[in-house]
Protein backbone atom coordinates (compact mmCIF):
# COMPACT_ATOMS: atom_id res chain seq x y z
CA UNK A 1 0.00 0.00 0.00
CA UNK A 2 1.03 3.61 -0.41
CA UNK A 3 2.67 5.47 2.42
CA UNK A 4 1.95 9.05 3.43
CA UNK A 5 4.74 11.46 2.58
CA UNK A 6 7.42 11.00 5.18
CA UNK A 7 7.86 13.72 7.75
CA UNK A 8 6.93 12.32 11.17
CA UNK A 9 3.40 13.66 10.86
CA UNK A 10 0.57 12.42 13.09
CA UNK A 11 -0.86 10.62 10.04
CA UNK A 12 2.43 8.84 9.39
CA UNK A 13 2.72 7.80 13.02
CA UNK A 14 -0.84 6.43 12.94
CA UNK A 15 -0.04 4.41 9.83
CA UNK A 16 3.11 3.09 11.56
CA UNK A 17 1.07 1.93 14.58
CA UNK A 18 -1.47 0.21 12.33
CA UNK A 19 1.34 -1.49 10.39
CA UNK A 20 2.91 -2.78 13.60
CA UNK A 21 -0.47 -4.15 14.76
CA UNK A 22 -1.04 -6.02 11.50
CA UNK A 23 2.49 -7.11 10.59
CA UNK A 24 2.05 -10.79 11.45
CA UNK A 25 2.89 -12.86 8.37
CA UNK A 26 4.16 -9.87 6.38
CA UNK A 27 7.50 -10.55 4.71
CA UNK A 28 8.45 -6.98 3.71
CA UNK A 29 7.29 -3.43 3.14
CA UNK A 30 7.91 -2.17 -0.39
CA UNK A 31 8.87 1.51 -0.34
CA UNK A 32 8.91 3.11 -3.77
CA UNK A 33 10.88 6.30 -3.24
CA UNK A 34 10.72 9.87 -2.00
CA UNK A 35 11.96 8.47 1.28
CA UNK A 36 12.98 11.86 2.67
CA UNK A 37 10.76 14.48 1.14
CA UNK A 38 11.58 17.15 -0.15
CA UNK A 39 15.38 17.16 -0.49
CA UNK A 40 16.60 13.73 0.62
CA UNK A 41 19.29 13.36 3.29
CA UNK A 42 22.98 14.20 3.23
CA UNK A 43 24.41 11.35 5.34
CA UNK A 44 23.37 8.03 6.85
CA UNK A 45 23.40 9.72 10.26
CA UNK A 46 21.21 12.62 9.18
CA UNK A 47 18.73 13.34 12.02
CA UNK A 48 15.85 12.92 9.54
CA UNK A 49 16.67 9.21 9.24
CA UNK A 50 15.69 8.85 12.90
CA UNK A 51 12.76 11.28 13.01
CA UNK A 52 11.02 10.03 9.86
CA UNK A 53 11.97 6.35 9.77
CA UNK A 54 13.73 4.73 12.73
CA UNK A 55 11.71 6.42 15.50
CA UNK A 56 8.41 6.15 13.60
CA UNK A 57 8.55 2.50 12.46
CA UNK A 58 10.26 1.05 15.55
CA UNK A 59 7.20 -1.05 16.42
CA UNK A 60 7.71 -3.55 13.62
CA UNK A 61 10.43 -6.05 12.74
CA UNK A 62 9.38 -6.25 9.08
CA UNK A 63 12.17 -5.27 6.69
CA UNK A 64 11.65 -2.49 4.15
CA UNK A 65 12.79 -2.83 0.54
CA UNK A 66 13.81 0.70 -0.39
CA UNK A 67 14.44 2.48 -3.68
CA UNK A 68 15.15 6.17 -4.31
CA UNK A 69 12.69 8.67 -5.74
CA UNK A 70 13.35 11.96 -7.47
CA UNK A 71 13.33 13.92 -4.19
CA UNK A 72 15.96 11.58 -2.74
CA UNK A 73 18.28 12.54 -5.59
CA UNK A 74 18.24 16.13 -4.33
CA UNK A 75 20.28 14.79 -1.40
CA UNK A 76 22.79 11.95 -1.11
CA UNK A 77 21.29 8.66 -2.31
CA UNK A 78 24.52 6.83 -1.44
CA UNK A 79 23.92 7.79 2.20
CA UNK A 80 20.53 6.07 2.08
CA UNK A 81 22.16 2.95 0.63
CA UNK A 82 24.82 3.12 3.36
CA UNK A 83 22.09 3.12 6.03
CA UNK A 84 21.43 -0.51 4.99
CA UNK A 85 24.53 -1.38 7.04
CA UNK A 86 23.12 0.34 10.15
CA UNK A 87 19.57 -1.00 10.20
CA UNK A 88 17.99 -4.45 10.13
CA UNK A 89 14.79 -2.92 8.74
CA UNK A 90 16.21 -0.76 5.93
CA UNK A 91 17.29 -2.69 2.79
CA UNK A 92 18.61 -0.49 -0.02
CA UNK A 93 21.81 -2.15 -1.30
CA UNK A 94 21.94 -0.53 -4.76
CA UNK A 95 20.12 1.72 -7.24
CA UNK A 96 18.66 -1.45 -8.75
CA UNK A 97 18.35 -4.90 -7.23
CA UNK A 98 15.99 -7.82 -6.89
CA UNK A 99 14.70 -9.73 -3.89
CA UNK A 100 12.89 -13.07 -4.00
CA UNK A 101 10.48 -14.30 -1.34
CA UNK A 102 9.24 -17.89 -1.09
CA UNK A 103 6.16 -19.02 0.78
CA UNK A 104 4.85 -22.55 0.48
CA UNK A 105 4.68 -23.23 -3.28
CA UNK A 106 4.77 -19.58 -4.41
CA UNK A 107 7.75 -17.37 -5.19
CA UNK A 108 7.57 -13.64 -5.74
CA UNK A 109 10.42 -11.59 -7.14
CA UNK A 110 10.55 -7.84 -6.55
CA UNK A 111 12.72 -5.90 -8.97
CA UNK A 112 13.60 -2.52 -7.53
CA UNK A 113 14.65 0.08 -10.11
CA UNK A 114 15.66 3.68 -9.60
CA UNK A 115 13.69 5.22 -12.46
CA UNK A 116 15.42 8.57 -12.01
CA UNK A 117 18.59 6.82 -13.15
CA UNK A 118 16.70 4.86 -15.77
CA UNK A 119 14.95 7.85 -17.35
CA UNK A 120 17.95 10.13 -17.37
CA UNK A 121 16.64 12.77 -14.97
CA UNK A 122 19.86 12.85 -12.98
CA UNK A 123 23.10 14.64 -13.86
CA UNK A 124 25.31 11.55 -13.53
CA UNK A 125 23.18 8.96 -15.29
CA UNK A 126 24.69 5.56 -16.10
CA UNK A 127 21.70 3.89 -17.73
CA UNK A 128 23.65 1.51 -19.98
CA UNK A 129 24.57 -0.82 -17.11
CA UNK A 130 21.05 -0.61 -15.68
CA UNK A 131 19.47 -1.69 -18.99
CA UNK A 132 21.91 -4.63 -19.13
CA UNK A 133 20.74 -5.78 -15.70
CA UNK A 134 17.08 -5.42 -16.68
CA UNK A 135 17.62 -7.53 -19.80
CA UNK A 136 19.23 -10.27 -17.70
CA UNK A 137 16.15 -10.48 -15.48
Amino acid sequence: SGMPIWGATPTQKGVARAMADRAKGVEAVINLGDNFYITGVMSDSDPRVNTTFKDVYKGTAVPWLIIAGNHDHLGNVSAQMSYTNKSKLWYFPALYYNKIYHKEDVSVEFVMLDTVELCGNNVDVQTGKLWDVIREL
